[in-house]
């Protein structure tokens, strides 16, 4: 099952979940009606069909209805604001500083950018959860713009880099193929149906200290909501364990694919169930999130009937067919003083040898969206580890993280570089300027501009801790200093793409839990049709090649050829739309984009960078563009 694949599954298990849903409240409504009827019959000494009725049915309905749809669409607005951070945050978790110091915590922020650096995809921010002894992790968040990544103290503590690597990669394989956006859904789901037990406490407690006449009818009623919410948990549970056991089986096999390690996360597994806690979780939302977890957050023979992962020995055989049944008893592991892989990145093939007059090997990158070769990983390691000193340390503290995208955007002609120079000491004081160019230099010297998405992804996260005017004075002076000579470029539009895509915008317009509606890139011909204008615009073919490669890329998608002018908030606007298309679709918009950047033969890097941003935006990361990818 391809990535496209994996999208349109989820898709699918979100009709599934909503028809689950639809049962639930039916099943509330009955259970409702027949509290209501056997309470009735026994206070008039009356048959109990006497009091199912047409119209109890539509009362209790009306009001089952009406609590879960408000509980439900209540707790999505707010995970629609909060993202992943949310979700962490009611675990109890607190965000991994990326300047930390802490050798745990720097190693684990080194395996999570490696991860994400292979597979594409924005580096998320990392959440710990000090007082957890468990060893468990989550990923959460509704897109690749708000994901997330958790993991328990014990997991940071007592699991190998090796073991360390598999589960983060098992998380990102939930990033990745759409199980966080499903799983926000599932817990607005879950919360409207067991909000019935809520409103049946208040109400049982408001007939149990009232004085009024009708307090006995409230305890009677808030007793039987209590119950039906009894039965709504439990048919909360059946639906989270019904959506969540097979695609742990998937992401534990995507974990493999990732690190072409089967022992570190199997090992980890084994590590669980060798724990005093396993991979018990205390916090008291952890039955809400239960289904994001890499493991059980509850154990024993109850919790068992419910469980929404499947067993731990299962887990592992899968993994290593021939495991003796013995599990590993953790220990704190001890690190060494430089914990980050000191590879130099010049040891590793970069993106510019592969793609130099290498046509062929964009649609291979394409094709390994969601899975990640070993090269993807190795070459990863090596930008991560080869780092120079000083530029990782811009890279993750939050008062110097700017100047790195802004060193980014450097131009190498002498006149427009000037002019960016002059730009910056006009909004910044010199000593930006001075740092900036410093960094520039060191970008250069480890060949790292030639992978600039890496380093913008890397930077991201810390980005992220900048308050929103902050960020949006950023956004401005990026554009600012990409049109700086009054054009911009492939690799310009490339950065402030990603930049403007990943970071909040001031003003939250945008519905994070939006469905793919659009079935066919037809529906959006304008849209895509500009956007492929722009890309041959960009490229670096003749005049004619690109007429050639124009007509011939919209024809092949069959749609019309645009008048509109490009331009930046155009295409932005197009590819907000364009990332609603469905997976197949945009299976179909991908492909055509590599044939349209492969037309002349050639692959420039700018056009490969090109290509990832865009992909970045329509949720499909593409992986970077190595030697030998395999």
């Amino acid at each position: 099952m391809n990535f496209f694949q994996h999208q349109e599954k989820a898709r699918t298990q979100t009709r599934y979940l909503l028809a689950l849903m639809a049962l639930a409240v039916l099943s509330l409504i009955l259970a409702i009606n027949c509290i209501y009827a056997g309470y009735a019959a026994l206070q008039k000494q009356e048959p109990f069909l006497n009091h199912f009725t047409w119209e109890t049915f539509i009362i209790s309905s009306a009001v089952v209805i009406s609590t879960v749809l408000l509980a439900s669409v209540t707790k999505t607005v707010m995970l629609a604001h909060g993202g992943g951070k949310a979700v962490a945050e009611s675990l109890g978790a607190m965000r991994v500083k990326p300047s930390t110091n802490n050798r745990y915590e720097r190693r684990l922020l080194n395996v999570v950018e490696e991860i994400a650096i292979a597979s594409g995809t924005p580096v998320p921010p990392v959440y710990l959860l000090h007082g957890e002894r468990g060893i468990n992790a989550f990923a959460a968040g509704v897109r690749l713009n708000n994901a997330v990544i958790g993991i328990t103290k014990g997991a940071m503590e007592q699991l190998s880099r090796d073991e360390l690597e598999g589960v983060i990669a098992h998380e990102f394989s939930h990033i990745i193929n759409g199980d966080i956006r499903l799983n926000m859904r599932l817990i607005g789901i879950v919360f409207g149906i067991t909000m019935l037990t809520d409103v049946g406490y208040h109400l049982y407690r408001h007939g149990y200290y009232s004085r009024s006449k009708q307090a006995g009818y409230f305890y009677i009623v808030g007793i039987g909501m209590m119950l039906v919410g009894y039965i709504g948990a439990f048919f909360g549970n059946i639906i989270r364990a019904s959506v969540n056991r097979t695609r742990e089986y998937l992401a534990d096999a995507s974990a493999v694919q990732y690190t072409r390690d089967n022992e570190g996360l199997a090992s980890a597994l084994k590590k669980i169930g060798g724990a005093v806690y396993g991979s018990n979780l205390d916090s008291g939302a952890a039955m809400e999130c239960s289904h994001m977890m890499f493991g059980s957050a509850f154990t024993g023979s109850f919790w068992n009937l419910f469980a929404t992962h499947p067993p731990l020995d299962n887990r592992i055989r899968k993994l290593t067919p021939n495991w003796n049944g013995q599990y590993i008893t953790p220990k704190a592991i001890e690190i060494e003083k430089k914990p980050v892989n000191t590879e130099s990145s010049k040891s590793v093939p970069g993106p510019d040898m592969a793609v130099a007059g290498v046509a062929s090997a964009l649609s291979a990158s394409v094709s390994a969206i969601g899975a990640p070769k070993a090269s993807h990983i190795k070459y990863a390691r090596s930008i991560v580890g080869g780092m120079p000193p000083m530029l990782s340390e811009a890279i993750h503290h939050s008062n110097s993280a700017y100047r790195v995208i802004m060193a980014l955007l450097l131009d190498d002609a002498p006149a427009v570089l000037k002019k960016q120079c002059d730009l910056i000491t006009r909004i910044f004081p010199q000593e930006v300027l001075t740092k900036t160019l410093e960094l520039h230099g060191q970008l250069e010297n480890a060949r790292l501009l030639n992978d600039r998405l890496s380093i913008l992804e890397m930077t991201l996260p810390t980005l992220k801790m900048l308050n929103v005017d902050q960020q949006e004075r950023l956004k401005k002076v990026l554009l600012m200093l990409a049109t700086a000579d009054g054009k911009t470029t492939v690799m310009e539009w490339s950065l402030i793409t990603i930049v403007d895509h990943t970071l909040p915008k001031k003003k939250k317009t945008d519905n994070v839990f939006r469905s793919e509606k659009y079935r066919s890139v037809k529906q959006l011909s304008g849209e895509v049709s500009l956007l492929v204008k722009a890309l041959v615009g960009m490229s670096g073919m003749s005049v004619e090649d690109k007429r050639s490669c124009y007509t011939k890329t919209i024809k092949g998608l069959g749609i019309t050829i645009t008048k509109e002018k490009v331009s930046f908030k155009a295409l932005s606007q197009g590819l907000k739309k364009i990332a609603l298309l469905r997976a197949e679709a945009k299976e179909q918009l991908l492909k055509a984009l590599c044939q349209c950047i492969e037309h002349d033969g050639e692959v420039a890097m700018e056009e490969a960078q090109a290509l990832r941003a865009i992909a970045v935006v329509m949720e499909c990361p593409v992986p970077p563009l190595v030697a030998q990818a395999a």
